[in-house]
């Protein structure tokens, strides 16, 4: 639940684009196009096996993608992105834009990073650790996912006021320069839970039926490492069932020139 104030600036100073996840509201303009959106989360060495295995699958179905990097996974000194140059060569290799993904994602086991319940002062550190670390790996990115795909209108401010222009949460993309709203929900595989996550298999499958015998105009999907061990099978299914219904597959390059 958003608070008042970033409640009235998603529904009230943006413009919202309705992707039809749910019926158009007055004031909002609607598509015809249809689109799709595949990004890779926490994209960090402690993962590498895993994050390169799914980038593979997306690069033999010649689509477009995003790779979400987090700077300094669980805090480890081992997973800092300065500390691991042939990770960082090998992202770059596929040649897709990279999102900044928190600065650690998480603390523990459960302490996920919440900018949305974080400090002004704390959200200023971590956003400048972050970019930091990415520059001196030679990254630069200006997409910002939250680890908890929820934010508040004092967080986008800050990353406006650092250069970011878009951020993406769990039912919007935020283009911040344009003041532009993509309302569509996301299609994510990782709950935590073992338990939850086999019931999520076949919760998104529904959902994916559902978008696509709706019509859906723009499909996000969030692949990630530690999705249960089926999960890779059925995105690569979807996409290419996207692919043969004539879906257009969007990088974070082409969000800003499409609907800025």
């Amino acid at each position: 639940m958003k608070d008042v104030v970033t409640d009235y600036w998603f529904n009230y100073k943006m413009a919202t684009i309705e992707f039809g996840d749910t019926a158009p509201e007055s004031k909002t303009h609607v598509l015809k196009s249809k689109f799709a959106i595949v990004t890779i989360h926490d994209a960090s060495p402690e993962f590498s096996e895993a994050i390169f295995k799914a980038a593979d699958k997306l690069q033999k179905l010649k689509i477009p993608f995003n790779f979400a990097v987090v700077p300094r996974f669980k805090e480890k000194k081992e997973n800092d992105l300065k500390n691991n140059p042939d990770f960082i060569e090998a992202l770059k290799e596929y040649g897709q834009p990279v999102a900044l993904h928190g600065l650690y994602h998480e603390h523990g086991r459960h302490e996920i990073e919440d900018y949305y319940q974080m400090s002004e002062e704390k959200v200023k550190h971590d956003l400048d650790s972050a970019i930091k670390i990415l520059q001196e790996s030679g990254i630069k990115s200006t997409v910002f996912i939250p680890p908890t795909w929820a934010v508040n209108k004092q967080t986008m401010d800050i990353l406006e006021n650092l250069g970011f222009s878009i951020v993406e949460t769990e039912a919007e993309i935020l283009i911040l320069d344009k003041n532009t709203r993509l309302h569509t929900e996301i299609l994510n595989w990782d709950t935590g839970h073992m338990m939850s996550e086999r019931i999520f298999l076949k919760i998104n499958r529904g959902s994916f039926r559902e978008k696509v015998m709706n019509n859906v105009q723009m499909v996000r999907m969030a692949i990630h490492p530690r999705d249960p061990p089926d999960a890779l099978a059925d995105q690569v299914e979807m996409i290419e069932g996207l692919k043969n219904i004539n879906y257009n597959f969007l990088s974070y390059r082409d969000i800003g020139r499409l609907f800025g």
